[in-house]
């Protein structure tokens, strides 16, 4: 085992939050030191750890940088020596001066070393949230402990922080559409008809057909469905009269849109339940494409209700009222439409994230409330991420904890992010304020 098992996140937080023992501070040389700023804590940027600094070390008040290493060897271990970016560093801090650093000039760069000013106790916590490797969530056994206004409240800025990450992604490929808001849609809600192992697919057919065509041939059924089934290679084996005049069709505007040869696609079929069948989600999807001012009725929604019936169109085709794939007639025939299930993970997923992205560009804020209140509307949705919360006692009532839980689970659980996790946070400082 490691003689430092902790991370060096830890001594981070530890002088970020002053949470060790300050009572008379000094270098390994004896100089008294006292601290005016610890500095800002340079996260995501390059460089030393904190800057801006104030701190008093043998009289003379310093401003500058702080470096942060386990042990001041890592000094050199880290090449800061030849790194002119540290040149301006006033302070490191140790938890132990194994070595003695000297800067370029030859002077010796002062040094604070935290062992033995860290409480067992706090040093404990933190070691038992990140180390605790069996546990996905560390802090599960003690989530009694937390306050429930501030579990709330934490939650709450989670659910917009994967807003937000889910927005982000969503920006990349509107900038790609060089801001083309109703073509970055379309092709965004084709990609999101594809269910598992067949979510690659349709995220390529989306990118391969052109969001000008959909506009071009609205309201004729016949030539948008020639033009996805034939796209995406539905229609490469015609097995009856449908399927037949659809090749046919799509052979003519293949043709006359310029649109080049079939797409390479790998469609899986095996396993899946009829409804979740690729060629049954593209039928799907062609009706949904066929609504009349689809995107100015999905931007202008102010209900989960009114969502829901927007995007649960029912098939009018003849055809798959008796079919899930072509050529393969179904013995159960009933009216066909997107299950209310999958509509609130469409909304969960794309929708909501969507609109979500529009509001911050438009500077929309009453909008984004409405976002918020929508998806806490929604149920919570149900899989293995969910039911380890559930298993500690903290149960997502709707979508909006649920969302709130997975990004908590996957961004700071998984990753060990405990110091930057509000409920982290307040186990380490509870165990500082009890010391």
């Amino acid at each position: 085992m490691s003689k430092y098992p902790f991370p060096e996140a830890f001594l981070h937080y530890i002088w970020r939050f002053q949470l060790y023992d300050k009572r008379f501070l000094r270098t390994a040389e004896g100089q008294e030191i006292q601290l005016v700023y610890p500095g800002h804590w340079n996260q995501h940027a390059a460089g030393p750890d904190f800057s801006d600094a104030r701190i008093y070390i043998g009289g003379t008040l310093w401003a500058g940088q702080v470096e942060v290493h386990k042990k001041a060897s890592d000094w050199l271990r880290h090449g800061h020596q030849n790194d002119p970016n540290y040149e301006n560093v006033i302070l490191h801090l140790v938890y132990d001066e194994d070595q003695i650093i000297r800067r370029t000039d030859g002077s010796r760069l002062p040094a604070l070393a935290l062992r033995g000013r860290i409480s067992p106790a706090l040093f404990e916590q933190g070691m038992r949230l990140l180390g605790e490797l069996e546990q996905p969530i560390a802090c599960g056994p003690q989530l009694p402990k937390i306050d429930p206004l501030e579990w709330s409240i934490w939650l709450e800025r989670l659910s917009i922080e994967r807003l937000e990450q889910k927005a982000a992604a969503l920006g990349k490929r509107l900038a790609d559409w060089r801001g083309d808001w109703m073509a970055c849609f379309y092709e965004q809600l084709i990609g999101q008809f594809g269910l598992g192992q067949n979510a690659e697919s349709f995220q390529r057919l989306g990118q391969a057909l052109p969001y000008r065509l959909w506009r071009k041939y609205l309201g004729q059924p016949k030539q948008l469905e020639a033009l996805f089934f034939g796209r995406a290679g539905f229609l490469v084996q015609t097995e009856d009269e449908y399927s037949r005049v659809l090749a046919q069709e799509y052979a003519y505007l293949q043709e006359k849109e310029l649109l080049g040869g079939d797409l390479p696609l790998a469609w899986n079929f095996g396993g899946l339940r009829p409804s979740a069948l690729p060629s049954f989600r593209l039928a799907l999807l062609v009706e949904l494409l066929q609504v009349e001012d689809l995107w100015s009725k999905f931007m202008e929604s102010q209900s989960v209700k009114t969502l829901e019936k927007l995007f649960g169109v029912k098939i009018k085709s003849t055809y798959w009222l008796s079919h899930y794939r072509f050529g393969k007639k179904s013995q159960l025939r009933k009216q066909k439409s997107l299950g209310k299930e999958s509509i609130q993970l469409l909304l969960i997923n794309f929708l909501l994230p969507f609109r979500f992205l529009y509001a911050q560009a438009k500077g929309q804020d009453k909008e984004i409330d409405l976002l918020l209140n929508l998806l806490g509307q929604l149920p919570a949705e149900q899989n293995q991420i969910l039911r380890n919360w559930a298993q500690w006692g903290r149960a997502a009532a709707d979508a909006q904890q649920s969302q709130a839980l997975i990004q908590l689970y996957k961004c700071y659980c998984l990753e060990r992010r405990c110091l930057s996790c509000s409920i982290g946070h307040r186990l380490i400082r509870n165990q500082a304020l009890d010391r």
